[in-house]
């Protein structure tokens, strides 16, 4: 995945009626912020709009791109996945969109925003986690994160 030059996500703003176009969208991150961002959520950092991959995920996937690099994870180029991430998080996108986060798809298919009003994405849209190598792209676990959603439901009723 190549950066954005500037700080403003690009393309065509997603509709909750074109979420269901996208079957899935996944961040790429590394193992060291994994437990902290299942906590806390996907963060801007005060940088660049969050990226995601708007495609399904799979052996020989390519799509063309301005400056592809072949994901270990799945043999192919896939734009919105760095090629050495570790854990791929999966997200509800209808869901987030019903909440009012503003999604952007561009040309490449690479979903991006800029989170919520504390420019976060939280916990409470992801729905599993893929733990995988780095370098040989096989799935270590699946980690099943439906209990943030049906945790965060209990928390606002009490």
């Amino acid at each position: 995945m190549r950066a954005r030059p500037s700080n403003n996500p690009a393309g065509v703003e997603v509709s909750l009626k074109m979420a269901a176009e996208y079957p899935v969208c996944v961040h790429g991150t590394w193992w060291k912020a994994w437990e902290d961002m299942k906590k806390k959520g996907i963060s801007r950092l005060g940088r660049n709009p969050i990226h995601f991959c708007s495609g399904m995920i799979g052996r020989g996937k390519t799509v063309a791109s301005r400056a592809p690099q072949i994901n270990k994870i799945t043999g192919g180029v896939i734009p919105g996945i760095r090629s050495n991430c570790e854990v791929l998080v999966y997200i509800d996108l209808h869901r987030a969109i019903k909440d009012k986060i503003k999604f952007f798809r561009d040309e490449d298919g690479v979903l991006s925003t800029h989170g919520n009003k504390h420019s976060v994405i939280s916990p409470k849209y992801f729905t599993h986690a893929i733990h995988v190598s780095p370098t040989t792209g096989q799935q270590i676990y699946c980690e099943d994160l439906s209990k943030f959603y049906f945790l965060n439901i209990y928390i606002s009723i009490i």
